[in-house]
């Protein structure tokens, strides 16, 4: 769609988009600044498709987002912050990797991430320093979650 298209800076996602394709802003180097529309339905984002954007800094993705694909956000290395919505169910293999500024995670979910699929090196070099929970009762059902204390290579 516009991949490749280093002169793109900001993009701005109708609310009645409920996909965003495999490679539909891959490479756009130039990208810093992603906004979603109003009561947006997007529930998808799928492999690649923000693969590279170098310039991109934070993401905010709506509420309804539950399937994150594989390589998704690979290699956007000025991302420092990303949330992930209470309703996803799929983190794909990769789909944060090599996102070396990323040093805060939103987890914007009540109980741990052992509900989501979560694949491998999702996170990988990601420098996270920070991961945010949301309230005192959530953290503490977090720090008992398989995994957690463990930091097993996977997650976090």
């Amino acid at each position: 769609m516009f991949a490749r298209c280093g002169s793109l800076q900001n993009i701005h996602i109708p609310g009645s988009v409920q996909t965003i394709e495999s490679f539909a802003f891959w490479e756009c180097a130039g990208l810093t600044d992603i906004t979603f529309g109003a009561g947006s339905q997007l529930t998808s984002i799928y492999n690649n498709a923000f693969y590279g954007c170098a310039a991109l800094t934070d993401v905010m993705l709506p509420g309804d987002v539950d399937y994150i694909a594989p390589y998704a956000f690979d290699g956007c290395g000025s991302l420092t912050y990303i949330n992930i919505p209470g309703g996803v169910s799929h983190i794909g293999a990769g789909a944060f990797q090599n996102c070396a500024g990323l040093t805060t995670l939103d987890i914007e979910r009540e109980s741990p991430l052992s509900a989501v699929t979560i694949g491998l090196n999702a996170f990988l070099n990601c420098p996270l320093a920070a991961i945010l929970v949301p309230d005192s009762a959530s953290f503490a059902a977090y720090t008992q979650a398989a995994g957690w204390s463990r930091r097993d290579g996977y997650v976090f």
